[in-house]
């Protein structure tokens, strides 16, 4: 199934309309090194760039993410790495900088089979976040957040701002302060945000091929109103965090850019932000809306 075509805000439209819809992602749980099929793999693709920015308009040198994930944990095999046959991390959303194919962006989840607990990993273009903190809990509702706002002074040194918030707790570095450890600088610039749109979007999955039809790192589990924006919060203050993480829940009328480049709602409309993602496609026996409570 393809959708196209331009995709405009209807948070005014009914109450219905400004709820997200959970989307549950259910892969093939075989075990296999060199990776999944297209059939295998709950993926839903973008032919554009979701997360772009144009630098002449728009500043791209800041970023909010926040987003509710539910992984489901599957068996050993599943929460093994890639090299092992199995799929951690998993990979929640994957933005692929095609010209050089590497990851321009991207949300992972490091999946312990033995604790049942992951960590959180992080990319925005010139940023990685590698978190060495479990705080990602299986088989139930969790809320991701992160803000940045990338400074490069004239000497090459970094000032820049970045917080972690994974349900409720924060983790920050910044110039004069750092409770995030593994915070990693990708290049010599500032950008977070990409301003090309020939970059492919996907959801549940890293491609390992050119053409898409193949994968591996998927995600098993529900996904529930991805944001991002470029704008930068300071989430030290408790009522800039409590805007995505307590009240937003309730609906996406509540978040506090009605605006913001993306917002998925479901996959039919799929993106109710500002971009265009282009035509999208999605795997639709394996990925459903779900009948999971909202968070």
């Amino acid at each position: 199934m393809t959708f196209a075509g331009p995709f405009r805000q209807h948070f005014h439209a009914s109450a219905d309309d400004r709820d997200s819809k959970i989307l549950e992602f259910d892969p093939s749980r075989t075990t296999g090194a060199t990776g999944f099929t297209n059939s295998e793999v709950a993926h839903i693709t973008c032919a554009n760039s979701l997360v772009v920015t144009n630098p002449a308009s728009q500043t791209n040198t800041q970023m909010t993410m926040s987003v509710w994930v539910y992984p489901r944990m599957s068996d050993e095999g599943f929460e093994n790495t890639p090299d092992n046959g199995g799929n951690s991390p998993h990979t929640v959303f994957y933005q692929l900088d095609e010209d050089q194919q590497i990851a321009n962006s991207y949300l992972q989840i490091t999946g312990n089979y033995s604790t049942t607990k992951g960590k959180v990993n992080f990319k925005m273009r010139e940023r990685l976040i590698e978190h060495t903190v479990e705080t990602i809990n299986y088989n139930q509702w969790n809320h991701i957040l992160v803000s940045m706002e990338s400074a490069q002074n004239s000497n090459s040194t970094y000032n820049d701002k970045i917080h972690l918030v994974v349900n409720g707790t924060r983790y920050s570095k910044t110039a004069s302060t750092s409770t995030l450890s593994a915070v990693t600088i990708q290049g010599s610039g500032d950008q977070l945000i990409t301003s090309d749109n020939d970059f492919n979007f996907l959801m549940g999955y890293t491609p390992t091929s050119a053409q898409y039809t193949e994968g591996t790192n998927m995600y098993y589990g529900a996904i529930y109103q991805f944001y991002l924006d470029n704008q930068y919060y300071d989430m030290s203050s408790y009522s800039n965090r409590q805007q995505f993480y307590s009240t937003a829940r309730k609906n996406n009328a509540a978040l506090p850019n009605q605006s913001p480049l993306v917002l998925i709602t479901d996959y039919k409309t799929f993106n109710s932000g500002t971009n265009d993602p282009g035509t999208v496609s999605r795997n639709t026996s394996r990925v459903t809306t779900s009948t999971l409570s909202k968070p």
